[in-house]
């Protein structure tokens, strides 16, 4: 907690630390009232559903977070699909998300897709090796760019610019024809 005190503090990593749900609470009350931090990387540390919730909450409450890597936390279904579709409808200032390496699946991807539909901030999304089939990636699809009807091109997300889905479950040939989707209607994301 005294590492929260630190005003100009706007980058912190705890990749690796073994930190589970519990650890995670106490660190949320100090994310929730630091006013400098921009950056987190709480990656490979087993926080389940439960810790990733409660990340959410002090995210909401610390709308300044623009670059969070929450990979390898061991999040996933219904209900880390709504944690992360809750953070995706109120963290405005959100640019950088790292969502892979958790066992998110096509329920939980297509909570979060609901959640990017009305994100006006994220530009890079990584949902790696997340035991996504086609239906789970499909509904990427449909969040970036629902041709449907002008209605539903217009409640599209426009602001992603970089999506993996690379090592996920479904067949090469599925993933190329949505990778050739996407590729059609995003602008490329500059090199940083």
């Amino acid at each position: 907690s005294i590492l929260f005190n630190i005003k100009s503090l706007s980058s912190l990593v705890l990749r690796d630390c073994g930190i589970n749900h519990k650890g995670l609470s106490k660190i949320s009350c100090a994310i929730a009232s630091n006013e400098s931090l921009e950056s987190l990387d709480v990656s490979n540390n087993p926080l389940g559903n439960g810790g990733i919730s409660s990340l959410v909450v002090a995210l909401e409450i610390n709308a300044r977070i623009k670059k969070l890597k929450i990979s390898g936390t061991q999040m996933g279904g219904v209900e880390g699909g709504n944690a992360i579709a809750t953070l995706l409808t109120g963290n405005s200032p959100l640019e950088v998300l790292d969502l892979s390496r958790n066992h998110i699946g096509d329920i939980g991807a297509s909570k979060i897709a609901i959640g990017l539909k009305s994100n006006k901030s994220l530009l890079q999304l990584s949902m790696r090796r997340n035991a996504l089939s086609t239906v789970g990636i499909l509904c990427f699809q449909l969040a970036l760019f629902n041709s449907k009807n002008i209605g539903t091109i217009i409640k599209s997300n426009h602001t992603l610019r970089y999506l993996n889905i690379d090592n996920n479950i479904c067949e090469n040939e599925e993933v190329s024809k949505v990778l050739g989707f996407v590729r059609m209607n995003l602008p490329r994301l500059e090199k940083e």
